[in-house]
């Protein structure tokens, strides 16, 4: 679960993020669930312009999460791709709540992604493109240009797509 003790911090300034080697980090993977605990206040939701992304995990057409702020409020966001640009990103349905800890996961399976807020589905969708493909790029940890203001923390990816009743159990360890 999410701390703020000894979570990472970003103020969303362009360049603020934590890249790593990572060449063997989700290389070859068909299939994959990633999971963070995000913290973002409300001041700093409010700040952001309607339709704006905020980068959370981005791989060079490999795999991406980030957040979008619209009109109802903030969504969360996730693609993958078969080494080609990405396909059809996948947005949740339900809205990233403010002021509190956050889990969010994303399953990552075949064409598919599944997004789950705290456990719940929150959007599930066909992104046009298979998980596959080798990648020796680095994973960006609030990536691709930064812009993410909020606290990160518990940051996990698996090299195997969680069922539903797995992912129910991330926001209680």
């Amino acid at each position: 679960a999410g701390t703020n003790t000894a979570s990472l911090s970003f103020n969303g300034a362009v360049g603020t993020y934590l890249a790593t080697n990572g060449s063997q980090i989700m290389n070859g993977w068909t299939q994959g669930t990633v999971s963070m605990w995000v913290r973002i206040t409300s001041t700093t939701a409010n700040a952001w312009a309607n339709n704006s992304y905020h980068s959370l995990l981005f791989k060079y057409r490999k795999l991406q999460t980030r957040i979008l702020k619209d009109s109802t409020g903030l969504k969360f966001v996730a693609a993958h791709s078969d080494g080609t640009p990405f396909g059809t990103h996948i947005i949740s349905s339900t809205t990233i709540p403010t002021n509190t800890w956050v889990n969010l996961v994303s399953v990552h399976q075949g064409n598919t992604v599944t997004l789950y807020i705290n456990g719940q589905l929150a959007g599930s969708g066909n992104t046009g493109k298979n998980l596959t493909g080798a990648s020796t790029d680095g994973l960006d940890i609030i990536g691709h240009g930064g812009n993410y203001s909020g606290l990160l923390d518990d940051l996990r990816l698996y090299n195997r797509a969680f069922s539903a009743a797995e992912v129910q159990q991330l926001p209680l360890q």
